[in-house]
């Protein structure tokens, strides 16, 4: 399927999907911006992902043009009207998830079916966090392989404010280095038993 009629497809749930990702990454900020140091990229990727994929659950549930798919080994899915499957992935500077290459992983960012019945066009709906994680960007993707994508539309960018999250950069300073110095004295004249003229 191409862009275009995938693009139309997803449109109308738009507005949903972008409130389950930035409520998603704000929900995270709210609970735990006080571990934020503590939390390792993976972590807080993986929380992000809880709240968002709750956010999909309640604001999906009663949409009966889309479904949850959700599978024991931890494959979590949204149906679009039959033809897109959405997963909901943190995104690499490529705009690319970064997964453990599984077969399930390999399959769908190779566009192989995820579940029975018709096929349909696998997706990425993703967030970029800056370093601070004070600004976001939301995609959808079509992934291609597992560094690229066949097209990305951004449908959204937001500057999170300073109430919600507030860093203050702090420079460290390092101790100064102490070094021995080395002194040496001049040798009066005559020294080392040298002769010298009466």
């Amino acid at each position: 399927m191409d862009q275009c009629k995938i693009t139309a497809i997803v449109d109308p749930f738009i507005p949903k999907l972008l409130d389950c990702l930035q409520g998603g990454c704000q929900d995270y900020l709210k609970h735990y911006r006080d571990f934020l140091h503590i939390h390792t990229k993976r972590t807080r990727a993986s929380i992000t992902r809880d709240h968002i994929k709750d956010r999909i659950r309640r604001n999906f549930a009663t949409d009966k043009s889309a479904r949850i798919i959700e599978k024991r080994d931890g494959l979590f899915l949204l149906e679009l009207a039959k033809q897109v499957l959405l997963r909901f992935k943190k995104l690499n500077s490529r705009k690319c998830s970064s997964n453990i290459p599984t077969t399930q992983a390999k399959g769908f960012y190779r566009q192989l079916p995820m579940i029975e019945g018709q096929h349909r066009t696998n997706l990425n709906a993703g967030y970029i966090a800056n370093e601070t994680w004070t600004g976001f960007e939301f995609y959808i993707t079509e992934p291609s392989g597992s560094r690229s994508n066949a097209w990305v539309m951004a449908i959204h960018k937001e500057p999170l404010s300073q109430s919600i999250f507030d860093i203050t950069p702090v420079k460290i300073q390092k101790p100064k280095r102490i070094t021995a110095k080395t002194v040496f004295k001049k040798k009066p004249k005559g020294a080392d038993n040298e002769s010298t003229s009466a």
